[in-house]
């Protein structure tokens, strides 16, 4: 997982996503992914999800949220489309070891 700070931050930004997820519907992580308004469009989840996240949660960092998203993403927890991967840039998208 890195060095310690990474493995926190990554930590911090899963739980931040699944505590806001946690408010849609669904009976799994991933129908409440697909429930909520990220799962639609990379691009609104670049422009506004940092917002969404601070109304569920006290983490404010964004890539720390970013670092997490790709962390459930590795884990198999959320699915992401290999289209909404595509349109959604980020520095966290790496292989996760």
């Amino acid at each position: 997982m890195g060095d310690s700070n990474t493995g926190w931050y990554r930590l911090a930004g899963a739980r931040a996503l699944l505590t806001w997820l946690a408010g849609f519907p669904g009976t799994s992580w991933q129908e409440r992914w697909e429930a909520s308004p990220a799962a639609a469009c990379p691009h609104r989840w670049a422009e506004q999800g940092q917002i969404w996240i601070a109304s569920a949660t006290d983490v404010t960092r964004w890539g720390t949220v970013q670092a997490g998203l790709m962390t459930l993403a590795g884990a198999d927890v959320v699915r992401l489309p290999l289209a909404w991967l595509a349109g959604h840039r980020s520095t966290h998208l790496r292989q996760v070891r």
